[in-house]
C-alpha cells in the first residue's frame, strides 16, 4: 500500500540524509523546536483496539438476538456518524499511516496525555505506533501488517527531534502467549459443556510460553532503551500490563446453576464457566502480570499495572449493564460509570473486524486506561528513579475517576 511504501522510504532516507534535513509528509516531526511528544509502542491493547464501541448491547431471551437499536446506539459508527477509517486510522496519531488491521483508535490510551504537563513543556502531540496483534518479534523485528518493525519506526521519528520525547509506552508480550486465543479456546470450551481450565492442551502451551515471557519482554525494553541512547534522547519507559477483560466467578453475571443456559451467550456475550472465568482472573492474570513486572525492574523502566483497571466493568461482571430496555420498555443505555468497559463475544454475526475486537477494551475502557496514563505521567515526570504503580476503578467508577497507587 502506498502508506507503507512512503514510510519504508522515509526509514531508508533516514540512513542517508544530515540531521537538518526534513522529514515529508507535513504530519512527521521536522523541526529541532517542535513541541514535546509521546509515543505508544505494541500491541491490541494500547493500539486502541476496540475503540469503535462504547458499550455492549444486551440480546433477547426469546430468541438471543441483538435487536439493530441497541446494538445501534453502542456503534461509535452511528452515534458519532464516523468512519471506521476516522476511528482507526486517524490522520493525527500516525505519519500519513492507513494501513488496514492495525486498529490505531482515535481514543486509544496514548491520546489522553495530549495537554499533559511534563518537564518544562507540555506534551501536545502523540504518536501511536501499535499494532493489533503485534508479537515482540513485530516489534523488533519483523515487518507486520504492511508495517516495518515499530522500532524501526521510532527510531525514524525520535531521531528528528530526540530531546523532545516525553515517553515511550509499550504493551507487549500477550500475542506471544496467544492470551485472546487462549480466552477464545474457553469459550469454545463453554460451547462444547467442557472446562478450558483443566484442559491440559489449553493450558500447556499457554504455561510454557509465560515462562520466557519475562526473557522477551526485558529484550525488547533494553533494545527500545538503546535506540533512545543512541539518539540522545531522554525520554522515560513505560511497560504496561494488560487490564483483563473478564470478571473473575465470583463476580459472574449469572448464577452458578445457569452457567450452561445458552442465555449466558446469546443475552450476555458470556459463553464462559465460572470455573474457567476464576482461572483466567485469579491464575493466569496474575502470573502475567508478575512476568511483566519482573520485565520492568530488570530492565530499570517504569511499570504501570492495568491488570484491575477494569474491575467491576468487565465482560460477565454482574455490576456491570449492559444497553437495553428498561421495565417500561423505553431504550436504556446505562453511564460510564456503570456499563462494561470491553468488547464481548456476541451471539450474531460478525465481520472479520468485529472478530478482531473481541475481549479488548472498548471506548470507555480506553479512556479509562488513559486516564491511568496520564496520572502516571504526571508520577514518573522528573523521576530519579524507575517507579511503579497499580491503576484500578471499581464499581460504578466513571473512567475519568481511576485511581493511581504506588507500588515498592
Amino acid at each position: 500500500m502506498k502508506s507503507a511504501v512512503r514510510l519504508s522510504a522515509l526509514l531508508c532516507a533516514l540512513a542517508v540524509v544530515p540531521a537538518t534535513a526534513v522529514i515529508g509528509p507535513a504530519r512527521a516531526m521536522a523541526a529541532a523546536d517542535e513541541p514535546s511528544y509521546a509515543v505508544s509502542l505494541g500491541d491490541s491493547f494500547i493500539s486502541g483496539e476496540g475503540g469503535r464501541w462504547s458499550g455492549n448491547a444486551a440480546g433477547r431471551k426469546s430468541n438471543g438476538g441483538i435487536p439493530k437499536e441497541l446494538w445501534d446506539k453502542t456503534d461509535r459508527v452511528v452515534i458519532d456518524g464516523l468512519t471506521l477509517d476516522q476511528i482507526y486510522a486517524p490522520e493525527d496519531l500516525l505519519s500519513d499511516d492507513k494501513t488496514p488491521g492495525c486498529h490505531r483508535s482515535d481514543i486509544s490510551e496514548i491520546t489522553a496525555v495530549r495537554g499533559t504537563g511534563f518537564g518544562s513543556g507540555t506534551i501536545k502531540k502523540v504518536y501511536n505506533l501499535a499494532c493489533s496483534g503485534a508479537t515482540t518479534d513485530d516489534l523488533l523485528s519483523r515487518h507486520y501488517k504492511e508495517q516495518p518493525p515499530q522500532i524501526q519506526q521510532l527510531d525514524a521519528l525520535v531521531s528528528r527531534n530526540p530531546k523532545s520525547l516525553a515517553f515511550v509506552v509499550i504493551s507487549i508480550g500477550g500475542n506471544d502467549l496467544d492470551l485472546a486465543g487462549t480466552m477464545a479456546k474457553c469459550g469454545e470450551s463453554w460451547k462444547a459443556s467442557a472446562y478450558c481450565s483443566t484442559n491440559t492442551a489449553i493450558t500447556g502451551p499457554l504455561t510454557e510460553n509465560t515462562r520466557s515471557l519475562k526473557t522477551k519482554v526485558t529484550f525488547v525494553l533494553d533494545k527500545v532503551k538503546g535506540v533512545l541512547k543512541e539518539r540522545g534522547s531522554n525520554a522515560q519507559i513505560i511497560l504496561q500490563a494488560y487490564p483483563h477483560p473478564l470478571a473473575s466467578g465470583a463476580a459472574g453475571t449469572t448464577s452458578q446453576s445457569d452457567e450452561n443456559s445458552w442465555d449466558r451467550w446469546s443475552m450476555y456475550g458470556c459463553p464462559f464457566y465460572n470455573k474457567d472465568l476464576q482461572w483466567l482472573s485469579n491464575e493466569v492474570s496474575p502470573t502475567i502480570t508478575l512476568s511483566l513486572k519482573d520485565a520492568a525492574k530488570s530492565s530499570g523502566v517504569h511499570f504501570l499495572d492495568l491488570s484491575t483497571a477494569l474491575e467491576g466493568h468487565e465482560v460477565c461482571s454482574k455490576n456491570a449493564q449492559q444497553t437495553g430496555y428498561a421495565d417500561d420498555g423505553s431504550l436504556y443505555v446505562p453511564p460510564a460509570s456503570k456499563s462494561e468497559w470491553a468488547r464481548y463475544p456476541a451471539r450474531t454475526e460478525m465481520t472479520d473486524s468485529m472478530k478482531q475486537e473481541v475481549f479488548y477494551p472498548n471506548q470507555r475502557g480506553q479512556q479509562a486506561m488513559g486516564n491511568c496514563l496520564g496520572r502516571f505521567a504526571l508520577k514518573i515526570d522528573r523521576a530519579a528513579k524507575s517507579v511503579s504503580a497499580k491503576c484500578t476503578g471499581g464499581p460504578a467508577v466513571a473512567p475519568g475517576e481511576m485511581t493511581i497507587t504506588l507500588e515498592n
